[in-house]
Order: C-alpha cells, then structure tokens, then sequence
C-alpha cells in the first residue's frame, strides 16, 4: 500500500467510481501477529488483489495509521440512588496508538430510500475467514472500531464501540504460503450459485466467530460454518476431510484429532455441557474449514490442518 493513505480518499474514490456508494463502511483491527514479517514473506508476494466479489469492491489495509482517530463509546446500565433506572452513554475520541492495524474497507449501497449495508460484511466475511484461516485469530486480534464515512466532501463520520479479546499463543500460529490465498482468490471470483451462495454463507458465520466472546458461541459458528460448507453434518465433514487428505478416516480422526472436535459439538448439542474451547482445537477447526473450502470449489488440498500442528 502507498506509504500515505487517507481513509476519506478511500470512501471518495469508491463514490466516484459509482454514486451508489455515498458512504464507505470501515472495520479497524489490531494485531498480535508479526506484521512485518507477513507483510515481507506474504502481502509483498501474493499476485491477486483482494477482490472476493467482482460485483462489490473490496479493499484491505495493513500498516501504521497514526493520524487515525478513534471513536469510542462507553456504555453500561445502573440504578441510581433514586432507584431509577439508567442507561449511560459517552463518546469519547482519541487517537490510535501507534501501532500496526488491519483495516478493511467497502462500500455501502444506498439506492434511493434503502440502504444496503449487507454486500459491505459479505465481502468483510469472506476475506477475514481467508485472514483467519491462513494467520490464526491473533492476526484480527481486537476489533478495535468500525465506522462509516460519508464519500462526498464534508466525509462525515459514524461509528460503534469496540470488542475486547484476550489473544493466545496458538492465535498467532500462521500457514504463510502465498499460493494458497491466490487461487483461493481466484476460485472464490468465479462461483456461481448455487453454491457460491453456501460458501458466502459458511464464510458469514466463520467470521463471526472472530467477533464473539463467548466460547460456547465462538465454537457453534465454526462448527455451523462447517457443516454448511460441506452440505452435511459431523459424518460428512469428516468424510470430506478423509478425501481431501487421501486418508483414511482413523487418519481425520485421530491424527487431525477431528474426533476431539465432534465430541465438543456433541456434548454441546446433545447435553448443554461445553468446557472450553482450547486455542489448539480452536485453530484446528480454522484450518478444517480452509480444506473443506477448497475442496469444495476444486482446489488441491494444501494440508493446512494437518500444517499447523496443533
């Protein structure tokens, strides 16, 4: 990316390209990854741009924003002395720290009274599931803010609150292999329905598994995100996997430890009962969905699960 980059210059060059776009929805993450070392060994050498969808621009941003500011909320609920309750509310601004953020950026349509802001995290929810899958969930450690600015002059701003993240070691265990985001890429551009409707879904519910806190949760997105890209239930994605890899099913089993996997969702499903969801299985599961995503559009299987050695 251009060593200067103004975000408003962003939202006003997606307005001129079509007048459908008056405002341009922003998504700003931190990163407990090694930035430098991705952007030398994989954002310098990929060859295909960032567009998931031909029919919706997309951009995606990694560097320094000092001249950033931030937009924060502060929001709770109490009762008061005059046991009346309240909802309290402040905004306050500051400038980001000086640090390395991921920022995503894309259009939302406006046309005439409607305003469309779903092809805007359809595009978002494809390209962090790809982010996810190759970096782990420490490369989009926090969301720090996300807000909209206006493409005409006077670029004027809105904004919501942050979500907080604890990051682990494993969140940042990367598969830093340039070949599988490009044809990736490419493959994703020319889906067709109805499949590529599936696979936008699966990516839908695997992103926001990355902005959930709770574990329970957290784990039910990946899991649903799985079995909508296989078409099928637990049986089906372990049967995909075995024939992805080659293997034989003991192999899914027992050494991608795909079984510790299904007796998570079945405990959850079957008995309300869920313990934890390990940063290991949690990073299983992300390159699992990356496998099954390739075979499923008729890429060769690159062994991400079994790469990360988790």
């Amino acid at each position: 990316m251009p060593k200067e980059m103004r975000l408003v210059d962003l939202a006003s060059r997606f307005l001129a390209d079509d007048p459908r776009f008056k405002t341009t929805l922003f998504q700003a993450y931190s990163c407990s990854s090694d930035v430098q070392y991705a952007v030398d060994h994989f954002f310098n050498k990929i060859s295909i741009d960032p567009t998931v969808d031909p029919n919706h621009p997309f951009l995606f941003l990694i560097g320094n924003f000092d001249n950033l500011d931030l937009w924060i909320t502060h929001e709770f609920q109490y009762v008061d002395a005059d046991k009346r309750f309240v909802f309290f509310s402040k905004v306050d601004k500051i400038p980001a720290p000086k640090c390395a953020l991921i920022i995503l950026a894309s259009p939302v349509i406006h046309d005439g009274e409607k305003t469309d802001i779903g092809p805007a995290h359809v595009v978002f929810g494809i390209y962090k599931s790809l982010l996810l899958g190759m970096f782990g969930r420490g490369f989009l450690l926090d969301l720090v803010t996300q807000f909209t600015i206006e493409g005409s002059s006077e670029h004027r701003t809105s904004f919501a609150s942050s979500v907080w993240r604890t990051p682990q070691t494993l969140d940042t265990r990367a598969i830093v292999d340039p070949s599988i985001y490009d044809d990736l890429i490419i493959r994703i551009r020319s889906q067709v329905e109805p499949l590529r409707a599936r696979l936008v879904l699966a990516c839908q519910f695997f992103s926001r598994a990355n902005e959930e806190n709770h574990e329970y949760k957290r784990f039910f997105d990946y899991w649903t995100a799985l079995e909508i890209v296989v078409g099928g239930k637990s049986q089906r994605v372990r049967n995909l996997m075995a024939q992805a890899y080659g293997a034989t099913l003991p192999y899914v089993d027992q050494t991608l430890r795909f079984k510790e996997i299904s007796n998570l969702r079945h405990d959850l499903i079957h008995k309300g009962v869920f313990k934890r969801l390990e940063p290991e299985v949690e990073r299983r599961m992300q390159g699992m969905f990356l496998d099954l995503l390739r075979f499923q559009i008729g890429l060769a299987c690159k062994r991400i699960t079994a790469r990360l050695d988790v």
